[in-house]
Formats: structure tokens, sequence, C-alpha cells
């Protein structure tokens, strides 16, 4: 009897609880309310946690999920109020209580000349993580706001190292053309982009966004509404940028930071151009079906193109002529055999001539796509000195980077130092001192709708460089080889800048300040080009056998 009673008194547990099973399976319900009023939240997010089933609170704050085992854990978030994580266990009612947190809205904004909560704020301002800035491979500060901030667009129109973007719309802003015209001027920027770019102000100084460490950066705000026009005037139609730099602390113990981060980039994809080889059978025949036979014995016999031949009759012609394609026959005949076995063991090759049979072709792939992308490298160390005592605070930092581009021969290299000093003069006076020193040297593609355009398309059986190995020119000076460009242009482009700024904080009665400032701003730009002189080739010259500029300029 007592065996009996017992499967019946399991058998009555099951009957009445039928959402429970060993497994744990089964739906759970309850009521999610405010801690301190007590009022069913509307809309808090509840999900399994590590899986995409979840669901929301109706209008009286309740809510019903499926969970699969009793080992899970329910996840309850709603914004300005803190996140919880409840174990399910055997319940299948969970009510909740879920605190408001004031993280977000006691967050300080720069607001203008002032700063403010971000709970008393009613202008569209957007706040980016300073974190954001640090995973970021390009230098510049401006790549890290694409896609982070809502209402910003920025329309990126070149990867070269160090650069960012040239246009930057803020939400209602608009330009013709933002991509500009991609024909690129010296030191890379993009022509053909007109209008306006948003205000920036580093520190309560308008200066340039460009060339900023970000690692100096401590909080990054754009405003981007009306309200940015009625504090700054004209200047901030087109939004602000507001950026406040490292500061040390008062009464906080001395630290030093050391960091460094290396990264490294890659040539997003290759084109599939044509090979050598299909690419002289493709063009011999197609010239050879023209109907002008003057244009026809000039382009096939005569060498008036990559893939026609002409007749060498002294050593040492062939290996500093323009194109690879040659006679094979002739080649053994001049230079010999030695020569030409010599060639075939570096990757010269032989093929019957499509509209000669039995002529043999002498030629050579350049692979001139392989040689201009390489891995570009990059290195960034940042030394910070912080802390500060009763009366003074300081915050003192050195950076140095170095990018190293994806194309051959592109280069940023920026040292950069911050200074940021505060006393307290008094109860009432607090005077701040700020120097920021940048000195950046760019190695850009000087036109880079060429460079990257035109001579990567260049025929793969073009001479990249000579058996003497010296660069050759390429087809045309326009579209120059770039390895050619490398060894006679000598382009030095250099920036030095210098930002200082002294301002006072005095308190003239409860909630009123006086905040007068100064600032001095000085940028020191130089470019130097200097071409040596060319060797000339038989189908191409320069146009200037050498040439030298020097442009400097200074603003203050």
């Amino acid at each position: 009897m007592t065996l009996l009673r017992l499967c019946c008194c399991c058998l009555l547990l099951l009957v009445a609880l039928p959402g429970f099973s060993q497994s744990g399976e089964g739906a759970v319900t309850g009521i999610v309310r405010d801690s301190a009023t007590r009022e069913p939240i509307i809309g808090v997010s509840v999900s399994v946690k590590g899986t995409s089933r979840g669901t929301v609170t109706d209008v009286n704050g309740r809510y019903r999920l499926q969970v699969s085992a009793a080992t899970e854990t329910l996840v309850f978030r709603m914004i300005n109020y803190a996140l919880q994580e409840i174990p399910v266990g055997n319940r299948r009612e969970i009510n909740v209580d879920l605190a408001e947190t004031s993280s977000q809205l006691g967050e300080v904004l720069i607001v203008g000349y002032m700063e403010q909560s971000t709970r008393k704020n009613t202008a569209a301002i957007a706040k980016m993580d300073v974190a954001e800035l640090k995973n970021n491979p390009n230098p510049n500060p401006v790549q890290a706001m694409q896609g982070k901030i809502a209402g910003v667009s920025i329309p990126i129109t070149q990867g070269q190292p160090g650069i960012g973007a040239t246009n930057i719309l803020i939400r209602g802003g608009t330009k013709p053309n933002v991509y500009g015209s991609g024909l690129g001027t010296n030191n890379g920027a993009a022509v053909g982009a007109t209008g306006s770019s948003p205000l920036v102000v580093v520190d309560g100084v308008f200066r340039s966004l460009n060339d900023i460490n970000p690692d100096d950066i401590e909080s990054f705000q754009v405003m981007k509404d009306a309200a940015s026009t009625a504090i700054y005037g004209a200047r901030g139609a087109n939004g602000v940028i507001v950026i406040k730099t490292k500061k040390g602390k008062l009464n906080a113990r001395s630290s030093v930071t050391l960091s460094h981060r290396s990264t490294w980039e890659t040539q997003a994809r290759d084109y599939n151009y044509l090979s050598a080889e299909e690419y002289l059978r493709l063009a011999r025949i197609t010239v050879a079906n023209t109907s002008d036979a003057i244009q026809k014995a000039t382009l096939l016999n005569n060498g008036g193109f990559s893939a026609g031949t002409r007749v060498y009759t002294r050593p040492g012609d062939y290996g500093k002529n323009i194109y690879y394609t040659a006679l094979y026959d002739n080649i053994v005949q001049v230079e010999g055999q030695a020569y030409v076995d010599n060639l075939l063991n570096r990757g010269w090759r032989v093929m019957d001539d499509p509209i000669n049979p039995g002529t043999k072709l002498l030629f050579k792939d350049n692979n001139y796509q392989d040689e201009l992308w390489e891995t570009g490298l990059s290195n960034n160390t940042n030394l910070t000195l912080n802390g500060g005592t009763e009366k003074a605070d300081y915050n003192f930092s050195m950076g140095y980077t170095d990018q190293k581009g994806v194309l051959v021969g592109t280069r940023y290299k920026r040292y950069s130092a911050l200074g940021n000093f505060g006393y307290q003069a008094s109860d009432r006076l607090r005077l701040d001192f700020m120097v920021n020193y940048q000195h950046t040297k760019p190695n850009y593609v000087d036109n880079y709708q060429n460079d990257l355009v035109r001579s990567i398309r260049i025929t793969p059986l073009i001479r990249t460089f000579k058996d003497d190995g010296n660069p050759m020119p390429g087809e045309l000076y326009t579209v120059r080889n770039r390895f050619h460009m490398l060894k006679y242009d000598d382009i030095r482009t250099s920036t030095e800048r210098l930002v200082s700024r002294v301002a006072a904080d005095l308190t003239i009665a409860k909630g009123l300040h006086w905040k007068p400032s100064i600032s001095y701003v000085i940028d020191d730009y130089k470019e130097l080009i200097m071409r040596k002189a060319t060797p000339p080739t038989k189908f191409s010259l320069p146009r200037s056998v050498s040439k030298m500029t020097i442009r400097t300029m200074r603003a203050s």
C-alpha cells in the first residue's frame, strides 16, 4: 500500500505541474516591473542567453517564452535599465524588477562652450566610444567614424595610408559629387568635390581633424542639428565635430602607459586580366584582320605595339626595348642561344605565332599586379604620463605611427606630442595649458587615376625592367611604370603643426563662469619635388629631363 500511495502522489504531482519535465522544457511566464514605481514595463527584451529565442513584454509587462532546459538563463534588457540575467532552473514563473540606471542619462556631453548631461540635453548630439578609434587600422580618426555615428556619412575616396575622408556629410548636408572626380592631386587629395565641411573644434581650437593622434582623444562628439549654428554661427551650418583630448586628474597617482599596436593590410582582390599568351594571341589575330595594310605592317612587323615584333640587328637592343614580344630565331641569331636559354630560365616563354604558323615568338608576362601590391605593415606606439596633485594635474603623451601602404612606395609617418596641464590657482580660478605638436611625412601616389587605374591595366607584354635592372618608363610618360617613378622622382612632403592654448575658468557665482582663452595654430607645409634625368627610350621621352620644385605654406 505504501508503494501504491507513493506512485499515486507522483502521478498527481505530474498532473498538477504539466510544464515540468526532466529536461526542463516548457514555457516560462512572468511580469517585468520598474523597481521604483512598481509599474509594469512595456517592450522589455526577454531572451534565452546564447540563443536567438526571445520575446518582448506586452502592455501589461507580461511575457511568455519557451525554454528547452533548466540550465538556460533568461536575459532582460531595456534602455536606461540595468541588464539582468536570471537562471531558469525548475521555475515556470519568473517575475523581475528592473532598476533604472543613470549611466547613460548622466553622461556628460560638450555643448558649445559648456558641458551638459544627457538627461538635460535636447540637441542632436552623438557621442562615439573612443574604443572605436583603437580598433581601426587607419591612423586617421576620420576613418573610425564611418558607420559608427547615425546621420554622419563619410564617402571614402581612396585607401592611401594616413588619408581620411575628404568629405564629411552630417545630417541634412549635401554636396555635388561627394566622391570627387577620382583624378587626385599632389598628396593624393581628391578633387572635384565641392561644398563646405563640418567645423572641427579640438579642445576649443578650430583646426583640422586630419593627423590627430587617435590615442590622444578622450571624447568624440558630433553636433548634428541647428543647435550648432546657435553657438558657432554660420561656421557650424554643416555640423560641428567636438573633440576633447586626454587630461590628468587632481589627487591622482602618477602613471605611465606604454601601448603598441601592429596591424597589416592586404590588397582586397586581384583583377583577372588576360595572361600574356592570351593577350598576344588575341591582339595579333585582331590586328591581322584589319583592312589597313600600312597600319597592319607597322603594328605587327615594326614593333608598333606590345604584341608586335621587330628585327633586331645589334646585341643589347632587345634588353632595352619597351616590349617583350620578339621573334625567337632573331634573338638567338643576335644574342646567342645561351642568352635565350637564360631568359627561358627566368620566365620567358615561346609560342607559335597565331598568324604565321611555324614562326616562334619569344615573350614574357610582366606580372605587374604581383609586383605592385604588397602587405602593408603598420606600427603604432604611444607613451603616456599622467597624474595630479591637490593643485595641479598633467597629461603628457608621445606617439609614433608608421603605416606602410599596400601599393609599393606608399607610406605615412607621424610624430606627435601632447601636453595638457591644469592648475587650480584658487577655489574660484582654474588655469589650463595645452600644447600639441605633429610632424607628418606622407608618401602618397601623386595622381592615383594614372597609377592605380591606367598603369595597372598596361598590357602584360610591356617590359617593366631592363636587363641591367633599371626600370623602364612604361608605354607612355603619362602612364608611367610605378617603379620608374620611384627611382627617378623624389617627392618629399611634410607638415609640421603646432597648436597651443591657454584658458582660464573663473567662477563668478554658482552656475556662472567666465572662461576666456587664447590659442595659436601654425601649419608649416613643405613640398619638394626632384626629378632625376631619365634615360630616353625609342618610344617614349620625358616631358622634362630634370625638375626641382619647392613649395612652402604657413598659416596661423
